[in-house]
């Protein structure tokens, strides 16, 4: 649901019942005939992982996809730095291996590269971060007005994720994509758009 009228954050609230479904699929099964051999079996299932454009993909990770700490790869150790008036995420070679020729090149940035690519964290580490800060309720509740402190003000959580009350959610090794078909178009859009001057689509 695009627009103003998108749930956001509150997207958890309308995934209950999914959720609910898919912990029992994964934990008791279902029973499901078999059309090719005329017998019935248990079947089990589980989410694999999500795909989502950026926006959605902090909707249901948890994870602000806003600010200085866009990244949730990069995590606490983020590659941004500010361009003038807008933010900038010029940190890529840094997922380069250590002795390739571009990491001590200054054509990019003007700047060399010596830091090492983010550490991969485990799913335990991720629910430690998310169970140690305080978040907003759903929906439209009076205590959102109040500003709250959160108490992990280094990272960009915004809620812990409804996916993660699935059992196995934790231990995936990839739990969100991005879905690059999205993401390539409305770079193409803009980039155009930059090119030809055309008005709302070009980009500084």
């Amino acid at each position: 649901i695009p627009g103003r009228s998108a749930p956001g954050r509150d997207i958890d609230v309308y995934l209950q019942t999914l959720i609910e479904e898919l912990k029992n699929l994964w934990e008791h099964g279902v029973q499901t005939f078999d059309a090719s051999n005329g017998q019935f079996f248990r079947m089990h299932a589980a989410v694999m992982w999500t795909l989502n454009d950026f926006p959605a993909y902090g909707n249901m990770s948890g994870w602000s996809t806003k600010g200085y700490l866009t990244c949730p790869n990069c995590n606490i150790n983020p590659s941004s730095q500010g361009l003038r008036t807008k933010i900038g995420y010029m940190g890529a070679r840094r997922h380069l291996p250590e002795n390739h020729t571009w990491r001590t090149s200054k054509l990019f940035n003007g700047q060399t590269e010596h830091r090492s690519k983010p550490l991969d964290l485990s799913g335990d580490q991720i629910l430690e971060q998310i169970n140690s800060a305080t978040y907003k309720l759903y929906g439209k509740h009076p205590q959102n007005r109040k500003r709250q402190r959160n108490e992990n003000q280094n990272l960009n959580w915004t809620k812990r994720s409804i996916m993660f009350d699935l059992p196995y959610w934790k231990t995936l090794k990839l739990r969100h994509n991005l879905d690059v078909m999205h993401i390539e178009k409305n770079i193409c859009d803009n980039g155009v758009g930059t090119l030809l001057s055309v008005d709302g689509k070009n980009k500084d």
